[in-house]
Parts: C-alpha cells; sequence; structure tokens
C-alpha cells in the first residue's frame, strides 16, 4: 500500500508544477521551456490549441507565472486589434528617444510583454505591420505572447512566421 501512494505521488509530480496541473505529462515540459524562452531566452511567444478550455487554462498559468517575474512588464490587450496593439507601441515608444528605440535594448530598458488573447481578431497585413514595427525598433523591447485557437484561426502559422 505505501509503495503505490508514493508511485502515485511520484507521478502526480510528472503532471504538477507549484501547484498548477497540466492536462498531459509533456504538457509541463513545454510550459517550463515557454517561460525559459520569454525569460531567458527573449523570446516571443505563442501558444496554439484547438481547446477554447486548455487555451484559457495555460493562458491563465503562464500569465501568473509571468507575473512573479518582475523584470518583466505586461501589458494585457483586451479585445486585441491593431488599433489597440499601434497604440499602446507608440506609447512605449514615446518614452524613449527614436535612436535609442532603433538600436537594441539598453540592459536597463524594462521588458515588456504585450499578451494577445485573441490573435485571430489582427488581420494578416496588420501581423506584417507589426512585426516590422518589432524589428525596426528593437530598443523598445517588446516582445509578444500570444494565445492562439486554431479552429477560430486556422491559417495562424502565417503570421507566425513573421
Amino acid at each position: 500500500m505505501t509503495q503505490e501512494l508514493e508511485k502515485t505521488l511520484s507521478d502526480f509530480g510528472d503532471w504538477s508544477d507549484g501547484g498548477d496541473i497540466f492536462y498531459r505529462r509533456q504538457d509541463k515540459v513545454q510550459f517550463q521551456r515557454c517561460l525559459k524562452a520569454v525569460v531567458n531566452d527573449q523570446l516571443g511567444l505563442a501558444v496554439v490549441a484547438s481547446s477554447k478550455k486548455m487555451l484559457h487554462h495555460y493562458c491563465r498559468l503562464i500569465l501568473s507565472r509571468l507575473r512573479e517575474i518582475q523584470e518583466l512588464k505586461l501589458e494585457i490587450l483586451l479585445p486585441s486589434n491593431l488599433d489597440t496593439l499601434l497604440k499602446r507601441f507608440n506609447q512605449i515608444m514615446a518614452t524613449m528617444p527614436i535612436d535609442r528605440a532603433l538600436r537594441p535594448p539598453h540592459p536597463n530598458t524594462p521588458i515588456t510583454l504585450m499578451v494577445v488573447n485573441d490573435a485571430h481578431l489582427v488581420e494578416q497585413q496588420q501581423w506584417s505591420l507589426l512585426a516590422q514595427l518589432l524589428s525596426d525598433f528593437p530598443g523598445v523591447n517588446v516582445r509578444l505572447v500570444l494565445f492562439v485557437n486554431s479552429t477560430e484561426w486556422p491559417r495562424y502559422d502565417t503570421a507566425l512566421k513573421l
């Protein structure tokens, strides 16, 4: 009986992390990789799922963990459209000289994560414009965190390649 309980508890560790429970064992590993990519590797993130419930669950988990990291500034944009994204990007950019925005980010420039929960509302050509802004002004130090429901946006991969 004790061995069975120990095995059950050790198996549960494969499905949980810090009190959070994952749908699949490999989701825990991918979740940890995603956080590392955003925090350590200075990358953006796209979480894609075909289930609204699963997407919502992982959205809450990721945002909860990212809020705990003081070096990150979260901008949760609801509803998401190009006007909202551009307005916020321009506000961030207005806080620094243009020559600084054109260069790689200064070490003490805060990292802003623009969280887009409903990425399907942004049109394809608008993603191109946003990608161009992010690439032209790296000093602003903005990265995107996208949550994509693949049933609502089946051609999401085209925008992600940008």
